[in-house]
């Protein structure tokens, strides 16, 4: 994985998560205890073998960068040319702040430049989900795709609160809309549609081209419908996991996590089962939206309430 950088969006302001988010951005919200939701991520970079990350901030990030510079600057060795860069808003291509996921993309564009990666791995820093990139890569590579993107099935109930695909047979993206208010259900099953997760991989001289286009400022709204009709785009199936066996969430040494914040149990987060009422430890890799708080159905208890 020498030839993929990483770009993770931690922007995100998390204005539905208030008053998580009256301090800090989306990001930093503490989960799991004594961890962030961004440390997902970047557990699933440091294990799928991906050094050279980048973090894109912009709103409330000084606890965000906090945090990184505490937990996860002893995990990249720079003699290995191994990094991870907080990388603020500087306004490099005018007066503008970022106006979108895309245009942070563009606007540092001259880093990736710099770095000449095969391929560029773009992330959010704010879903929680355990994903082996090089597989994804390997798929990628596979497909001879110009992008791909992980799809999982939701409920087209919530399906507008996502980026909607259809694929053909061979899993080729033939359409995406972002965040449609009648989605499309998957063909073979009208209860269910393929949702974007906002994990992509660009062939990086197809992604300098997209961006070349200083009108589109989204990859979700502009950039992945417009690539449809232009490139191969392909689908990557993402399974989550439904093992019902109880393992705290942390604490078994699966993910790599900052190794003096690692205690097994202690800090792992349990929540009330919507159906039954009682305690559940988290045992089921979820992706999380904005309105996570519905999803578990009841507040998390974190073992460290002194977070910044």
């Amino acid at each position: 994985m020498k030839d993929v950088l990483a770009i993770i969006m931690a922007g995100g302001r998390g204005e539905r998560l208030r008053p998580l988010t009256e301090d800090r951005c989306k990001p930093a919200v503490p989960f799991g205890g004594i961890y962030r939701l961004i440390d997902i991520p970047l557990s699933n970079c440091v294990n799928s073998g991906i050094y050279k990350v980048l973090v894109f901030p912009q709103y409330k990030s000084q606890s965000l960068v906090e945090h990184l510079e505490d937990g996860w600057g002893h995990l990249f060795s720079r003699p290995f040319g191994h990094y991870m860069r907080v990388v603020a808003p500087q306004q490099r291509l005018g007066e503008q702040w970022y106006m979108g996921t895309a245009d942070s993309v563009r606007q540092n564009i001259y880093l990736i430049e710099r770095e000449a990666p095969a391929h560029i791995l773009i992330l959010s820093g704010d879903h929680v989900y355990k994903m082996d990139y090089a597989s994804f890569r390997r798929y990628h590579e596979e497909k001879n795709a110009d992008i791909t993107i992980s799809l999982l099935e939701v409920p087209v109930e919530s399906a507008r609160e996502f980026g909607i695909a259809q694929v053909d047979s061979n899993f080729q993206i033939v359409e995406f809309e972002e965040k449609p208010l009648s989605p499309k259900p998957m063909p073979d099953d009208p209860t269910h549609a393929l949702a974007s997760m906002g994990v992509y991989i660009f062939r990086r001289d197809v992604l300098d081209r997209l961006l070349s286009d200083t009108s589109v400022q989204d990859f979700g709204k502009e950039i992945i419908p417009q690539a449809v009709s232009r490139y191969r785009v392909f689908a990557y199936p993402y399974r989550r996991t439904t093992s019902t066996v109880e393992i705290p969430w942390m604490g078994r040494g699966s993910w790599c996590l900052p190794r003096e914040r690692v205690t097994p149990r202690t800090g792992a987060m349990w929540v009330r089962s919507m159906r039954t009422g009682t305690p559940i430890w988290i045992s089921q890799v979820l992706t999380l939206s904005s309105t996570f708080t519905e999803t578990f159905g009841l507040s998390a208890r974190f073992t460290n309430p002194t977070l910044r």
